[in-house]
């Protein structure tokens, strides 16, 4: 059943038991099991042959198949019943374990049908050894058994008789469990709980996986070899139905493709979108209509900027609202914008190709100031730009901002957008 941390889902098709066998037929009468060396024509019901004494004698694990194990008195449980005076348990039922096994229940049948047998636990290679030995000598041992299990040195528990014991009072068959981790639907697991639900194995699957855990000794090396010879046992149920039904969005971390990394990157792409918003509209307010004309006389206010005079022109500090030191400031940025004559001229192939020393030679223009090129590094560029309130160059500035980050959003969204569709199409991925 389902634990706290585990959850079972029942196979369809196959089905388990665990009981009492003997590891060879008393009787005689059925062909499918080997026969007993001794023992033929004794009572077939379990409870009845262990009451008399050539029972327990028959039935004496040390005597019918030597000290092929040893046992501390410590791991042999006797029934309250075997307590008694005058009544004799010689008789052992051949057990793995005290735990994990059926748990206490060979004990409670041992109980309730007031067997005179104790139960002995060998661990798991002592009572495969006693099995073999026992059953390839063709002597009677009494031996908690379950199928399907992995085979006992090439013997199934189906190769052995089963005990008899009334119906009502015996082992029933049951349902196998399918285990998986119950935490599996919260780590993008879902798809694997989905897998194990549907997957079911048969009787036939089971004895094939019986022996080839015999053959190669590893449940793992057993179960992939199992794998590769048998595709169409399960390759039609890796579907991964889960992922398709993915939301673009997730809030909780661990539900299907939702990482603290993928939410992450959602809060990043609203929080670009905000600011560039943000920083679009704050662009708007600023009042172009109080920027400074355009000057005409570009080297005027070049030559009056460097010089540390006022700028010459019409556009006095008191039309602008701005100090001399503002307003030259502002006229010089005007200036920058103002190509020089030595780029706007255009020399005549016939001045060109007069000699330097022809009277009606024409020299080009001066080149002007070199403070047009490149007078501000990139280190004081920028920032001058953003506090220049020069026909709106701190708008134009602000909005490039915006913009860059309205772009960089574009790319989290491809990014997010790209992850989330990876995650539905492709089984393997994340």
């Amino acid at each position: 059943a389902g634990g706290k941390n585990v959850d079972a889902y029942p196979h369809s098709t196959l089905f388990g038991r665990s009981g009492i066998y003997e590891t060879c037929n008393r009787m005689g009468s059925d062909p499918n099991y080997p026969t007993c060396v001794a023992g033929k024509g004794t009572e077939p019901l379990l409870r009845e042959v262990l009451a008399t004494p050539e029972g327990q004698a028959y039935f004496s694990a040390d005597k019918q198949i030597g000290q092929v194990w040893s046992v501390a008195p410590e791991n042999i449980w006797t029934p309250a019943h075997c307590k008694a005076e005058g009544v004799t348990c010689d008789a052992l039922i051949l057990h793995i374990a005290s735990e994990g096994y059926d748990e206490g229940q060979v004990e409670e049948k041992v109980e309730l049908l007031e067997l005179r047998a104790r139960v002995a636990y060998l661990g798991q290679e002592n009572h495969s050894k006693a099995i073999w030995n026992a059953y390839v000598k063709h002597k009677g041992v009494l031996v908690y058994g379950f199928f399907p299990n992995s085979n006992h040195y090439g013997i199934s528990i189906l190769d052995l008789p089963r005990a008899k014991i009334v119906p009502g009072l015996d082992f029933r068959q049951q349902n196998l469990m399918k285990l998986a981790w119950g935490g599996l639907s919260e780590k993008r697991g879902g798809d694997a709980v989905a897998f194990v639900r549907d997957f079911d194995l048969n009787s036939d699957d089971y004895a094939e996986l019986s022996r080839l855990h015999d053959l190669f000794g590893t449940e793992q090396r057993a179960a992939c070899t199992w794998l590769q010879q048998r595709p169409e046992r399960w390759q039609h149920l890796v579907r991964f139905p889960e992922r398709k039904q993915q939301a673009v969005f997730c809030f909780k971390v661990g539900e299907g493709m939702c990482t603290s990394a993928y939410i992450g990157g959602w809060v990043i792409f609203f929080f670009q979108i905000f600011l560039a918003v943000g920083i679009g509209l704050w662009s708007r307010s600023f009042d172009n209509a109080k920027g400074v004309p355009i000057a005409d006389n570009a080297r005027e206010v070049l030559e009056a900027a460097m010089k540390g005079l006022p700028p010459p022109g019409p556009a006095s500090a008191k039309s602008t609202g701005l100090s001399h030191r503002g307003a030259a400031r502002a006229r010089f940025v005007e200036a920058f914008k103002d190509v020089p004559l030595v780029l706007r001229h255009r020399r005549s192939f016939a001045n060109f190709a007069r000699s330097t020393f022809d009277p009606d030679f024409e020299l080009p223009p001066s080149p002007g100031a070199d403070r047009w090129v490149a007078d501000f590094s990139r280190r004081t560029l920028i920032p001058y730009l953003f506090v220049s309130r020069g026909d709106g160059m701190k708008q134009v500035m602000v909005a490039t901002l915006a913009l860059g980050l309205f772009a960089s959003s574009i790319s989290t969204l491809l990014y997010q957008l790209i992850t989330w569709e990876t995650y539905r199409l492709d089984p393997h991925a994340y």
